[in-house]
């Protein structure tokens, strides 16, 4: 009876040490997304694709998703 019990003590012990270390890293997750600020999204004037700014193509005032997007409409101007 002894054994047993010891036993169901040190599995209720490791099951609240795994737990802690899960919750840890959840936390942990959860302030470096808080840090990052969020992104300004912008639509390709050609298509209407949205994306962040920093991936996009900036021409005049306006945005494209990629290169030949900005040249087709530089083409038809």
């Amino acid at each position: 009876m002894g054994k047993v019990l010891i036993l169901l003590l040190v599995a209720i012990g490791v099951w609240f040490f795994l737990r802690g270390l899960r919750n840890g890293k959840r936390d942990q997750s959860a302030r470096i997304a808080q840090d990052v600020p969020p992104e300004t999204m912008v639509a390709c004037a050609r298509c209407g694709l949205n994306q962040p700014r920093s991936e996009s193509i900036a021409s005049n005032g306006t945005y494209y998703c990629c290169e030949a997007h900005r040249q087709a409409d530089e083409e038809r101007s």
